[in-house]
């Protein structure tokens, strides 16, 4: 099973349409709830694995998820930079 913002927010960026070309910007409480929505109301059905693709960071996104969910582990893929390292710690200390 899949889910994406992107299926409800279709989003072309080779369209001539200007209105096709948008992307959603979101942020805060908008941002937490279209991620409640996606994680509760997506009928998920019986899962062995439920596999979680993070935007870079610990921001709103992963601090609901991190709330919401009860992850009972996690593989972390990040960069060799120093500064993406630091990022990583932070975010695995929100579990």
């Amino acid at each position: 099973k899949l889910m994406s913002f992107g299926f409800s927010n279709p989003h072309d960026p080779l369209s001539t349409d200007q209105k096709a070309r948008q992307s959603a910007v979101m942020r805060g409480p908008m941002a937490s709830g279209v991620i409640q929505r996606l994680a509760n109301d997506t009928d998920w059905g019986d899962l062995d694995y439920l596999i979680v693709d993070f935007p870079p960071g610990t921001g709103d996104i992963q601090l609901t998820l991190a709330q919401n969910l009860n992850f009972a582990s996690a593989v972390v893929v990040t960069t060799p930079q120093r500064l993406a390292h630091v990022d990583v710690v932070k975010g695995l200390d929100m579990f």
